[in-house]
């Protein structure tokens, strides 16, 4: 699953030929949030085993400009891998740690006013931003049974008495 922008992060440039331009293919990252998980395996006690991989990504920076084909974006990336996670049906997990943390200072001030000392601080403006983001991740496995025969399409019933006996055996 992806949630997201897409941004371009490169160019691929090919030479145009007879005086032609250059042509310019743009290359794509995702700046969101891509989640993705796998099950492993099922218990016959209500356990289930999974592996998850959340990755959150975001543009940083809008700096370097290709010539003839636009601007490119740099993406930073964060990434958790959970390894193999075993939780019984219907509890759930709690995932955190996919943190970013990030100090901003901006100081505005008039040429050569500004850096007078004592009087300098009136012709000064300066903006201290500090911002600090945690993803946290709910997961809580639902085990779908089919006790009572499905609607859509799991409902088997075994045509002679041998093979419910087989199937059902209680």
């Amino acid at each position: 699953m992806t949630v997201g922008a897409q941004e371009i992060v490169s160019y691929t440039v090919q030479a145009g030929q007879n005086g032609a331009p250059n042509s310019c293919q743009p290359e794509f990252g995702t700046a969101g949030l891509t989640f993705g998980a796998r099950v492993s395996r099922i218990d016959d006690n209500g356990f289930v085993t999974f592996s998850m991989s959340p990755e959150i990504s975001a543009v940083i920076a809008t700096d370097q400009l290709i010539a003839g084909c636009g601007t490119v974006n740099t993406l930073t990336t964060r990434r958790l891998d959970t390894g193999e996670v075993r939780v019984r049906d219907g509890q759930t997990l709690i995932l955190t740690g996919v943190i970013s943390d990030s100090d901003q200072a901006v100081v505005r001030k008039w040429p050569v006013l500004g850096d007078i000392p004592f009087v300098g601080q009136f012709f000064r403006n300066s903006i201290n931003k500090r911002e600090k983001r945690e993803l946290v991740i709910l997961v809580s496995p639902r085990i779908i049974r089919d006790d009572n025969g499905g609607t859509f399409g799991y409902g088997y019933q075994a045509a002679t008495p041998e093979a419910r006996q087989l199937v059902s055996p209680y």
